[in-house]
């Protein structure tokens, strides 16, 4: 966080709690009013903005009381009857209560300290553009705080106010995500009936994230009817926010998929795959199944797509072929045949996953071949990467150390190895908590996924150590890329109930050697690290 993120967060809070009086006595004075029948649409959505707000910028105890206030109101408006004297009374009792809070001042620190990451963090499209987010905020202080922490991330960001002025802007540029309160001036479910009509008049779709005080069913199944990808509940707390956003854009621009094709016609075999390249998959195609081998090696498929009936080998046999081999066992196969048989069928959807018959529409194949490879990247990312983190578990980390070892020792390419350990980080679980800590864990994983190359591999190697393969990278440049890292995570400035605190690094690095296996690479790299804890922390040795 620089000294101007550190002094715009102050502002907003400085704004919003010179601002609750004022809006405070507003939402009293209709609470009060007797000589006209209570709006309690407008009451409602006066105090939602409250709730949804007020525990972002340090008021927790005044933020539980609104959402106790909206509570009461939501009974009222659901009723549909007027408001008698108790439940009046109580409105007023709760309204007193927040007034007594707002004069009090900040009972905790706020949940919206600033992102962790750096300005060049956010996706960057083709055209050389960061993502553009719409972001639909009614709360013009929190609107304002989110705005600047996304650009702060790299974003390009238009913030809007109601429902009408959103609406305009979407037919006119589309936005890469868009971020929206359920509750905007327009009404209580405004920006999920805006996503909806959007929707309805045939605008792309685009991701959409929707931010809300309102944890009830009807507002979320409305989220969900409209399309909404991701439903987040006030207060924020900004690195689960940024990291479903993260989540919701890495689609958009994912690797294509890899399908390996296999059949003994030459024609089906290039018509099979321009349909699948047409839809934005990267294809190989074979014609003889004896050289699916070196192919399944090079390639590395996700998906293969089976003839059953070839002349010298049967499509089951290429199966079992691929499932001999443990790395391959998870991957999906799918049979393509012109077989009517169903008990032939069946046997062979016991080697693979699906069937198809022949002829097959081109649009049906392209979408059950990438409906299967998106769900087995989906398993692939529970199975081999850290659930905290993201990054890569223990062991398919030195699995893909093995790969470029052999790459290295193949290719005669440098390879170097970095492990990581976050200094004192025991401190930070007993003084801040273990959910503060699991927070700055995922902070070091944002950092080291969005500032290393797509070629370098990153993953969780234990507790609170990270490890580093970068190939093509001699130890000197390394060391420095790693160097660089260290001085931005210990710039960063963490939160807690308890106060700000910081926290730094310690890394080791070497360079492979082509008599090395992957313990010995990895015992340097630990050795180095060791003399960087003993030499003081917060540094980079190399091994």
């Amino acid at each position: 966080m620089t000294v101007e993120d550190q002094q715009q967060l102050r502002q907003l809070e400085a704004e919003f709690a010179d601002g609750l009086a004022q809006r405070l006595r507003e939402i009293a004075q209709r609470v009060c009013n007797t000589e006209e029948h209570l709006d309690a649409d407008v009451l409602f959505r006066q105090v939602h903005s409250l709730s949804g707000s007020a525990e972002s910028f340090g008021f927790k105890a005044l933020g539980e009381t609104a959402q106790r206030l909206e509570q009461r109101l939501t009974r009222i408006i659901d009723a549909g009857t007027q408001m008698v004297d108790e439940q009046r009374q109580q409105l007023l009792e709760d309204v007193t209560e927040m007034q007594r809070l707002a004069r009090s001042g900040p009972d905790t620190a706020g949940s919206l300290a600033p992102a962790a990451s750096a300005q060049d963090t956010a996706p960057v499209w083709a055209n050389g553009q960061a993502c553009l987010i719409y972001l639909v905020e009614d709360d013009p202080t929190l609107g304002q705080l989110l705005s600047n922490q996304l650009q702060h991330l790299g974003y390009r960001v238009q913030l809007f106010k109601d429902r009408q002025a959103a609406e305009s802007a979407i037919q006119q540029c589309p936005p890469d995500a868009l971020v929206v309160d359920v509750v905007l001036p327009e009404g209580h479910l405004a920006g999920a009936e805006l996503v909806a009509h959007m929707h309805g008049l045939g605008a792309a779709r685009m991701p959409v994230m929707f931010i809300s005080s309102r944890g009830d069913w009807e507002a979320r199944l409305a989220a969900a009817r409209a399309g909404g990808d991701a439903y987040l509940a006030k207060p924020l707390d900004l690195n689960v926010f940024f990291s479903q956003l993260e989540a919701l854009l890495k689609p958009q621009h994912a690797e294509p998929y890899r399908v390996l094709l296999v059949d003994d016609m030459r024609s089906l075999v290039d018509y099979y795959a321009h349909v699948l390249r047409d839809a934005g998959m990267q294809v190989e195609a074979l014609t003889r199944p004896e050289d699916i081998l070196p192919a399944l090696a090079g390639f590395k498929p996700e998906l293969v797509l089976l003839d059953l009936h070839m002349p010298s080998v049967s499509g089951m046999d290429v199966a079992k072929v691929i499932r001999q081999n443990p790395d391959l066992f998870s991957v999906p196969i799918i049979f393509l045949s012109a077989e009517q048989d169903k008990t032939l069928q069946l046997e062979a959807m016991r080697q693979g996953d699906e069937f198809l018959q022949k002829p097959v529409d081109d649009k049906y194949l392209a979408t059950i071949v990438a409906l299967r490879v998106e769900r087995a990247r989906e398993l692939g990312s529970l199975m081999y990467r850290d659930s905290l983190t993201g990054l890569l578990n223990h062991g398919t980390l030195k699995y893909q150390l093995g790969d470029a070892l052999h790459r290295m020792q193949r290719t005669g390419q440098p390879l170097s190895v970095a492990m990581l350990d976050i200094d004192h980080f025991k401190q930070v679980n007993d003084s801040y908590g273990h959910p503060v800590g699991d927070r700055v864990l995922r902070q070091l994983a944002r950092l080291l996924r969005e500032r290393l190359r797509s070629v370098d591999a990153v993953g969780r190697y234990g507790g609170e150590e990270f490890c580093l393969i970068m190939p093509d990278t001699h130890v000197s440049a390394a060391a420095a890329v790693v160097d660089k890292l260290r001085n931005h995570f210990a710039g960063l400035i963490h939160s807690a109930d308890a106060g700000e605190f910081k926290c730094s690094f310690s890394a080791g690095v070497t360079e492979a050697v082509a008599s090395d296996t992957t313990d010995l690479l990895i015992k340097r790299a630990d050795e180095a690290l060791y003399e960087a804890k003993h030499t003081g922390r917060n540094r980079v040795v190399t091994g």
